[in-house]
């Protein structure tokens, strides 16, 4: 799942970030991308913890917006599916 938002001011970005970090979500955050007062972030998250993560990302960062939700490819695993 990716997800961005835009914030006023440097402070108030560093504070949603530490919000987040310090939230259940936080451990599904596997890549974070600052720019200026944006932030762009990546979740990885099973399908079964897709609904607790929109929810909980929208509390904890209501000027979040989802971008896309896209299921996982294991490359390694891909040859394997082939197979079967």
């Amino acid at each position: 799942m990716l997800a961005r938002a835009n914030f006023a001011d440097s402070d108030s970005l560093r504070e949603r970030i530490r919000e987040l970090f310090h939230s259940p979500l936080g451990v599904y955050v596997s890549q974070a991308q600052r720019k200026d007062c944006s932030l762009r972030l990546e979740f990885d998250v099973a399908t079964e913890d897709l609904a607790f993560t929109m929810r909980t990302l929208k509390r904890v960062m209501p000027e979040a917006h989802i971008e896309a939700v896209t299921p996982r490819v294991f490359p390694h695993r891909a040859g394997v599916r082939e197979a079967e």
